[in-house]
């Protein structure tokens, strides 16, 4: 079955693999995770605090809040918050668990992605995503490998969007993060305008359940209860073309960043790239000179079609658009008026970076410099 299942990488649709795990950890309850964590990094970790309302704009994570709190304190809230009548809510995220457990914590997880043809990967090769209720990742498409998701405790909710999506999408790299682009679009709670797309891809994960999500699909991903999920990323050939791309975005977004304020700046930036502006010119050239140097052309990979069978019985049926944004709109603070720090760079700024760093223009460049090199 696992040399059946490596097969799902070619798969060009997301797969759901429904109670496939049978890891010892999905039995843990919420006082086992605490005494994982409990004593490393000193009894304490540092979440994001959210607010939950809905607005025009994605709650960015700069519009969130950094704390260092406490394991038991953390975890105590994680166990109370049960819906959204609370007015934020917290997110242990996008943590490799190899840099928050040390060697002896992380043993005792039996993370193993041999459940999807993957055993080589362990939990060392994961990372860890525990949040409460109304904790949310801002819809966005990663430009690196392909995913495979495994649901470990509570409820998580996914909209999927296919690739051919993106011109309606309205993708975006402010903030600038490498290999994230966001969309615009802000799914949280319903209340903003959703994208003139027909149908997407909406799938409630429960403990055991395994998502494969192919390179290219934009999500959006938000807690239905306190959950914790982790995920592992797998490589891809066309990985090489992404880093280039990738590397003309970093040269034009650190030039840009050249005379500003440091307000501007943090406005620019996801709060994970604010060393950039300290980065000299000529390690990013090194860097985009290394890329160009690994890329071999490739051949469009089409679907494996040695696991054809295994594709149609892991499909996940779409759902209507209206349909989601009725879901979504669940009870909540309303705060429409609450624009996003992104808004107050200059519109002028603001639409050149948008403009000069728009995926398709991209393209267009990493193209042509590819003919030039």
């Amino acid at each position: 079955m696992g040399d059946e299942l490596k097969n799902v990488v070619g798969s060009e649709e997301p797969l759901i693999f429904r109670n496939h795990l049978k890891w010892n950890i999905l039995r843990w309850n919420v006082e086992q995770w605490k005494e994982l964590f409990k004593f490393d990094n000193g009894g304490k970790i540092v979440v994001r605090e959210g607010r939950i309302v809905c607005s025009q704009t994605p709650t960015w994570e700069r519009n969130t809040v950094e704390k260092l709190i406490g394991v038991e304190e953390f975890f105590d809230v994680f166990s109370s918050s049960h819906n959204l009548t609370t007015e934020s809510w917290l997110y242990f995220d996008y943590k490799q668990i190899s840099s928050c457990l040390n060697e002896a914590s992380c043993s005792k997880l039996d993370i193993s992605w041999s459940d999807v043809g993957f055993p080589e990967r362990s939990a060392k090769d994961s990372t860890v995503w525990i949040g409460t209720v109304g904790a949310h990742t801002p819809c966005h498409v990663d430009t690196y490998g392909c995913n495979f998701v495994a649901q470990i405790y509570g409820r998580k909710r996914w909209l999927l969007f296919a690739p051919s999506e993106t011109e309606h999408m309205k993708p975006v790299r402010v903030p600038y993060e490498e290999s994230s682009v966001y969309s615009s679009y802000n799914f949280f709670r319903g209340c903003a305008e959703f994208p003139s797309v027909k149908d997407a891809i909406m799938v409630d994960l429960d403990p055991g359940d395994v998502l494969f999500v192919p390179k290219g699909w934009w999500h959006y991903v938000e807690n239905l209860s306190s959950a914790i999920s982790v995920n592992t990323w797998i490589p891809l050939e066309s990985d090489d073309e992404s880093r280039i791309k990738e590397s003309l975005v970093k040269y034009f977004v650190h030039s840009a960043l050249k005379d500003m304020e440091k307000s501007e700046v943090e406005l620019l930036l996801n709060p994970n790239e604010d060393d950039l502006c300290t980065i000299p010119e000529q390690r990013i050239l090194q860097e985009l000179k290394w890329c160009v140097e690994q890329f071999k052309p490739t051949l469009r990979c089409p679907t494996d079609r040695d696991g054809v069978k295994l594709y149609q019985s892991r499909r996940i049926v779409k759902t209507p658009i209206k349909e989601i944004q009725l879901k979504q709109n669940a009870p909540h603070k309303c705060d429409i008026e609450l624009s996003s720090s992104v808004a107050n760079l200059s519109s002028e700024r603001l639409n050149i970076i948008k403009s000069f760093c728009h995926p398709d223009v991209i393209d267009i460049v990493a193209k042509k410099y590819l003919q030039l090199n």
